[in-house]
Order: C-alpha cells, then structure tokens, then sequence
C-alpha cells in the first residue's frame, strides 16, 4: 500500500466476477467511522431516496449530498462492500445490499491482503448495469466528473500488442532436417557452414497477441484554466 506522499485513487473492473474495485490510499475508517459514516446514513434519507428511486419520484439532484452520493452505488450494484483500515486499527468489513441492513465485522487476511491504510469500495454489479465496466466508458465517466480530482486517478487498463514468435512447428521441421543434413555429410565445417546458411533461411516467425495490464492515469489534476497556455495543447482546448 502506498504512503501518504503517494496519494491516488484507482479503478479496478473485474468482467471475470462483475465487479467494480475503487480504492485509496486516505486515511481510512475505523468502525465507529463506519457506523458514523455509512451506518447512520443507511438509517437516514438515503433509504427513502432509494426506494424514491425505484418509484421514479427521486430527486437525483440529491446525490452527492449528506452521503447520497455514496449511497448511489447501489443504482448500480446491488451489493457494496467496504474494506477499511485506519492507522492504528484493525482493518474492517462494511457490507449492504441494497442499502438495507449492513453488517461490520474485522477484515480477514485475504480480504485486507496487503492493506495497510486506505479503503476499498467493491461494487457488485447489476446483471443490468454490466457496461460499467467496459474500460472506455469508465475512462469517459471519470474524465466528466472527476477530471480535476487533486489526486491522480488511475484505471487498471487491458493492453493488447503484437510480438514476432518463432514458429515451434517450422523449428520442429528445421530441426529434422539439420538432423538429416548431418547424417548425409562428410566434412564437418562444410556442415557447420551450410547449417548456419539453412538455419537463417529456415527460421520463421508468426505474429501472436499478448494481452496485459496496467495502470492508466486517468484525470489531469489541474483545471486548464490555471495552467499556463504554452502548457496547453489545441485538443486539449478545444475539448474544454
């Protein structure tokens, strides 16, 4: 887990168990920040407002308003759990589905695997909502609302690019062949000789497409308008 002059947020969709991971590296929660910050709130207006939702009477201009904005997750998920550790605290389990009743409990080591401070979102989508996680959306999403985010906001990006691989069929064949070759001739640095020749003529590759992953920054930080303008390209204008 990184430090506190390291600060970031990243973005982890997982299409394998539909699910979306936001995490920081903040200060994290306790469990009483827990009750007092996701508890009370699931006890308050945040659950008329879900249930105003589903009715289609919500007044979604509420959100990001007394926790609403957290809340929101659920239109998308219905199941949301937090992972929260605090310096000095044990690390602990927020979970709700739907925004109903929640449950915390201390985090196990696999579920804290590794974290030392920070907190962890875990969005389990919607069998409706699974174009959240398709990584350009995500990209187009936190690019509108959170493009000025002071701290960096990273996605976890699929890259795909082409490597030339030696064929292992056509070095099978070369391979009999050198064998052959070796049985049939005398001389040995006549062999040798023609071997190198027939080695570099033989030698084929193919085209194949490996696939990893890393992190993407996302958000610029800074607003183009208290950038300097020789900083500041003609797309980047021109999008603003």
């Amino acid at each position: 887990m990184d430090t506190e002059n390291n600060m970031r947020i990243r973005v982890i969709p997982d299409k394998t168990n539909n699910t979306i991971l936001i995490e920081d590296t903040g200060i994290g929660m306790s469990k009483t920040d827990l009750v007092q910050c996701l508890g009370i709130i699931a006890n308050s207006g945040t659950r008329k407002f879900l249930e105003a939702y589903d009715q289609g009477s919500a007044d979604v201009s509420l959100i990001g308003q007394f926790g609403v904005g957290f809340y929101s997750g659920f239109l998308v998920a219905n199941k949301m759990t937090v992972i929260s550790k605090k310096n000095e605290f044990e690390a602990q389990v927020w979970e709700s589905c739907a925004g109903k009743e929640f449950t915390i409990r201390p985090a196990t080591p696999e579920e804290a695997n590794g974290l030392s401070r920070g907190t962890r979102v875990i969005l389990h989508m919607k069998d409706d909502q699974l174009e959240y996680l398709d990584e350009k959306k995500l990209k187009d999403i936190i690019r509108k609302h959170s493009e000025f985010i002071q701290f960096p906001i990273e996605l976890y990006c699929e890259k795909t690019e082409e490597k030339d691989v030696t064929d292992d069929d056509d070095m099978k064949d070369k391979i009999e062949e050198e064998k052959k070759e070796e049985e049939t001739k005398d001389e040995e640095g006549k062999i040798e000789e023609e071997g190198e020749d027939k080695k570099e003529k033989k030698k084929k590759t193919k085209k194949v497409k490996e696939v990893t992953h890393e992190y993407e920054k996302i958000n610029q930080n800074k607003p183009i308008w208290q950038r300097k303008p020789a900083d500041i390209t003609r797309e980047e204008y021109a999008a603003f």
